[in-house]
């Protein structure tokens, strides 16, 4: 146990702050985003094109579970619009934010 603790305690201070900007970056990747404070904008491919819908996580309130839920969904960016099964969501999405890259 000694060992370790050592092996922890030779971090320097420069390191130490290092490690904590990389943490609150990934907890800022990691945070929703309120659809109150802000909508998805659309971001070009490759080509430099727009897609015009993109999907995301979601959080919603549904009634009919009278909890919220989270679930991915499609923003069309022309229409301003939430969906998902064809479905309108806008009334219920709360907030949203970025799928996650998939596994290597």
């Amino acid at each position: 146990m000694t060992d370790m603790i050592n092996e922890f305690t030779t971090i320097t201070k420069v390191e130490l702050a290092a490690l904590r900007a990389r943490v609150a970056e990934l907890e800022q990747s990691q945070a929703w985003i309120s659809v109150d404070q802000r909508l998805p904008m659309p971001e070009p491919d490759i080509t430099g094109r727009h897609e015009p819908n993109a999907r995301y996580l979601v959080c919603a309130w549904m009634y009919n579970y009278k909890r919220k839920v989270v679930f991915s969904a499609t923003y069309w960016f022309h229409l301003h619009e939430w969906s998902g099964d064809g479905a309108s969501l806008s009334r219920y999405v709360t907030h949203w934010r970025p799928l996650p890259s998939p596994p290597v």
